[in-house]
């Protein structure tokens, strides 16, 4: 299998990871976090999954979670961190229309909803493989 289709293949296998964790009740941000624990893109640190356990609906209402965990496991990248952070973002809001989870949540009929759960299942998962996938191309690319 070539490289490429190998980090696809997983990135496909982080995002069932996340969907699994938001499904079964891990907010955005623990879901994405665990998903790229599990798939050893950031060390396991526990800790993160109690920090951000308040993130429910956003931050304080806010900044979508699953954008804010994103955000913080590119943090600790080393390489082209500044990159991977705009990237992402751009991707962010792109697929998503907004980084606020009101705005987000607005375009499936606002919160709580059963089509907003579905919507940021999704969400979480897509973020989580997207970030899989931009911390392993640009992996492949430095050997």
């Amino acid at each position: 299998m070539p490289e490429n289709d190998h980090i696809k293949a997983q990135m496909k296998d982080v995002e069932k990871i996340a969907l699994s964790y938001h499904q079964n009740g891990l907010n955005g941000a623990q879901a994405v976090l665990q998903a790229l624990m599990d798939s050893e893109v950031i060390e396991n640190m526990p800790e993160l999954i109690k920090m951000t356990s308040a993130w429910k609906g956003g931050i304080a209402g806010g900044t979508c979670s699953a954008y804010a965990a994103a955000t913080l496991a590119l943090g600790l990248e080393q390489n082209d961190r500044e990159k991977k952070l705009k990237a992402f973002d751009q991707w962010f809001k792109e697929n998503f229309g907004a980084i606020s989870c009101p705005a987000i949540t607005a375009q499936v009929g606002g919160r709580p909803s059963p089509s907003q759960k579905s919507f940021c299942d999704k969400l979480s998962a897509k973020t989580a493989g997207y970030i899989f996938q931009l911390t392993n191309s640009n992996k492949q690319k430095e050997k």
